[in-house]
Parts: C-alpha cells; sequence; structure tokens
C-alpha cells in the first residue's frame, strides 16, 4: 500500500485512505477492508485554500456508517445445532443474517440458490450455530452477522440450522447483491465463491461511490 502511495502521489495525486467496514452501512457482515483515494493536486486547488501536502490525510469525505460501535452489543454466542430459540431484542435485526437465509421466497428457491458443495461430513449435525472458533467448519448464528466472507480451499461458512454449507445466492445476499443479479450456469462452485469473496459488499461500494462523486462535484461541477 506505501507503495502505491507513493507512486501516486510522485505523479501528482494526493492521496487518503480509511478503514470502512460494511457492518457500520448496514450489512450483516464483519468485513473491515482498506479504500484509498486519489485525486490530482491540480484539481483539489480550487477548493483547499492551502494544499494538502501528498502525505497529508483526512481530507476526502469517507461516508459515515448508520451503525457506530454495534460490536459492544450483547450478541448471542453458540446455540446447539438443531435447537429453536427467540430473536434477542436488543439486537438490530437487519444487522443479522437471519433475514438473508429466512426469506420468503426462500433462498433455495432463487437462482443459485441449490449450488452448494455437498460433502458428507457428521460435523454438518455436530457444530454448534455460532461456533466460529474454528479454523474450519464455521457455522453462522442466525442473530449474528457473518465473519468476513472470503473463501478458500472450498471453506465456505455453514449454514445455521441446515446441515449443509451456504449456497451461492446465500453468499451473494450476505454481500449485499440483489437477487435480480444472477451467476451464470457452469463454471466450478469454488470459483463462484472466490469470485464473490474478492468484491466489495454493494452497500459499502455505494456510498464510497456516493461520496466519491459529491466531492468530484464539489470540485468540478456537473458535467
Amino acid at each position: 500500500m506505501e507503495e502505491l502511495k507513493t507512486k501516486l502521489q510522485y505523479n501528482g495525486y494526493s492521496t487518503d485512505l480509511k478503514i470502512l467496514n460494511s457492518l457500520n452501512y448496514g450489512l450483516p457482515q464483519d468485513r473491515p477492508r482498506m479504500f484509498l483515494v486519489g485525486i490530482t493536486r491540480q484539481l483539489l486547488k480550487p477548493l483547499f485554500a492551502r494544499m494538502p501536502r501528498a502525505t497529508e490525510s483526512g481530507w476526502f469525505p469517507f461516508p459515515e456508517g448508520s451503525f457506530g460501535n454495534i460490536k459492544s452489543l450483547n450478541w448471542p454466542t453458540r446455540n446447539k445445532f438443531g435447537t429453536t430459540f427467540k430473536p434477542p431484542l436488543h439486537i438490530p435485526e437487519e444487522l443479522t443474517i437471519y433475514p438473508l437465509l429466512a426469506s420468503d421466497p426462500s433462498p433455495e428457491e432463487l437462482p443459485n440458490g441449490q449450488e452448494y458443495f455437498k460433502p458428507h461430513s457428521d460435523k454438518f449435525y455436530q457444530i454448534d450455530e455460532g461456533d466460529t472458533s474454528r479454523i474450519s467448519f464455521k457455522r453462522l448464528h442466525r442473530f449474528r452477522y457473518s465473519p468476513t466472507a472470503c473463501y478458500g480451499n472450498n471453506e465456505v461458512h455453514l449454514h445455521p440450522w441446515k446441515p449443509r454449507r451456504l449456497s451461492v445466492r446465500e453468499v451473494l445476499r450476505i454481500q449485499g447483491i440483489p437477487d435480480s443479479y444472477v451467476l451464470p450456469e457452469g463454471g466450478s462452485l469454488s470459483s463462484k465463491f472466490k469470485l464473490i469473496g474478492n468484491g466489495v459488499p454493494m452497500p459499502l461500494a455505494f456510498n464510497v461511490a456516493k461520496a466519491l462523486k459529491s466531492f468530484l462535484i464539489s470540485l468540478i461541477g456537473e458535467k
């Protein structure tokens, strides 16, 4: 990252960066990622009384999330697989994965909804709901947010209440991607999960894009 910043600054750009987490923007996924913005110093001249030095930061108005210190809430931890329980009253439902997996129609009825790894393993029945402490076979909790959706070696998170891994459609939803977006038939499941996991969650990308558009309009106007 420092090498990239140095190259941009050498070529006449001021850079700013910030770590943003999709969880703070209403998506039930804990996904902190670094965002780097670079704008030519020539464009920034009209906006600033003095030019920010190339190494300065804090000049770009990164979007503020709607949810602040959300991790400090008393989130549920683990429940025995296959049991039923009531949702906690103090947790914002939109920051849990439950609405994404229990919707009507079910994700399994939608395109890409039947695409998931189907190996046989007793672990699918043995691992507690919410047990994400292990290296593999991490099972999500229906009333929590998801850990980072980044999958390799076929290690897709386990469904909270079903004895299987998440499907392509379910992971697309956890990334904030609408059901109208459909991955084509064919191709390996591994490549599809890798493609999804390498993406930027749509709500967060949309907020950053809006902030960048507004900032550029303030510099050069509508064109």
